[in-house]
């Protein structure tokens, strides 16, 4: 048996009357058994192959033979008692490595370095892309909360190299793997995953421009990754950072943005999970800051931040999701728009979530559920 198939097997003594065909009826009701399937001849024992079955459904099913009646000069059907069985869970797809996880967007790359990170001994792992100005970082930590302990990855990252940012940054929220127990640890650094060209100098904040205060943008926000010290403390990497307006960073981005995602982060529990993409976005023209060294790095014109909540069964399979979307514009009173996942994938050219099975994914994505339904 598979989760999409199985095999039936029967057989018969004693007939009186020719058979002309074994078989049998079976269906997903009980005591209605509307879908057939048989062989011509009277061979004994008889078995048949059902497929294109669902998963984790039960099934019943009950032995026949088409006998004739010499005394009704006709064919009947004999039945054998009616019988049951369950498909399995379908098998979660074997895909490896960081880049086929639920929260990270479309796209390949292939490993080019590991190495220890600045602030404990997890490492981190950095992908070259088709791109060869845009890399891939994930970062992990040791999570000795969960029993038995093991590496967590913290978040993944595509950083630019000529805008001096990450186009996206992807993390998990899970209240029982991920738990927020920490508090919030400041520990700026650069990412020790690039090179220092890849990445601004924000050992402070960005200079003022034009008279406006631009701050140490998170992107995922320190106050998703609250696990360990280790995990907060990454959240300070110059990758995870964009030049923001402090009216906004500190305004709605925080008050609006962060605080509802998070919350619905923690309250995740059980076979739920909510996987969060975070990013900036350039529309049009664009202007520039500069960093603590006078390097030029790009100012986003909006931010979004897209999260997903995905349901699992028993077997670890999704089977579920609800999805919507936050973006605002890059000014220090910005309307905070709550649209679909699909229309920011219109604007920054990502396929979000792309590892969630697409019949479910699709239809997350298309539809900004509202946020008391999550």
């Amino acid at each position: 048996m598979s989760s999409t198939g199985a095999t039936l097997s029967g057989s018969f003594e004693g007939a009186t009357g020719t058979i002309s065909r074994t078989g049998f009826k079976y269906g997903t009701t009980s005591g209605s058994l509307s879908q057939d399937i048989y062989t011509a001849g009277s061979a004994t024992p008889f078995s048949e192959t059902l497929t294109g079955l669902a998963a984790e459904t039960t099934y019943y099913y009950q032995a026949y033979v088409y006998e004739y009646n010499e005394s009704t000069s006709s064919y009947e059907y004999r039945y054998g008692s009616e019988m049951s069985f369950t498909t399995p869970a379908a098998a979660v797809a074997s895909k490896p490595g960081v880049l086929a996880c639920y929260e990270i967007p479309d796209i390949s790359g292939e490993v080019d370095s590991t190495g220890n990170e600045v602030i404990g001994t997890t490492q981190f792992t950095r992908y070259s892309t088709g791109n060869s100005k845009q890399k891939v970082v994930m970062h992990t930590f040791n999570d000795t909360i969960l029993s038995p302990a093991r590496v967590m990855r913290s978040y993944t990252l595509l950083q630019d190299y000529d805008k001096k940012c990450a186009l996206w940054v992807a993390c998990v929220m899970h209240s029982g793997d991920y738990p927020s127990i920490v508090g919030r640890k400041d520990h700026w650094a650069y990412d020790p995953a690039l090179g220092h060209d890849w990445q601004p100098d924000l050992s402070s904040s960005y200079p003022d421009k034009g008279g406006k205060s631009y701050d140490r943008g998170h992107q995922i926000a320190s106050s998703y990754l609250r696990t360990t010290s280790q995990q907060a403390r990454m959240s300070c990497y110059f990758t995870n950072m964009t030049p923001q307006l402090a009216d906004l960073n500190q305004g709605k981005w925080q008050s609006t943005v962060e605080t509802n995602v998070r919350n619905l982060g923690n309250n995740t529990t059980g076979r739920d999970t909510l996987y969060v993409v975070s990013g900036p976005l350039f529309i049009g023209n664009y202007d520039t800051v500069e960093d603590q060294n006078g390097m030029s790095c790009a100012k986003p014109t909006h931010y979004y931040q897209c999260f997903m909540k995905v349901s699992f069964n028993n077997s670890g399979v999704p089977v579920s999701a609800k999805g919507a979307a936050y973006l605002v514009e890059h000014v220090a009173d910005p309307e905070v728009q709550y649209v679909t996942i699909d229309y920011v994938e219109s604007l920054s050219g990502f396929n979000f979530f792309a590892n969630v099975p697409t019949a479910i994914q699709n239809a997350a994505e298309s539809t900004a559920t509202p946020y008391n339904s999550f």
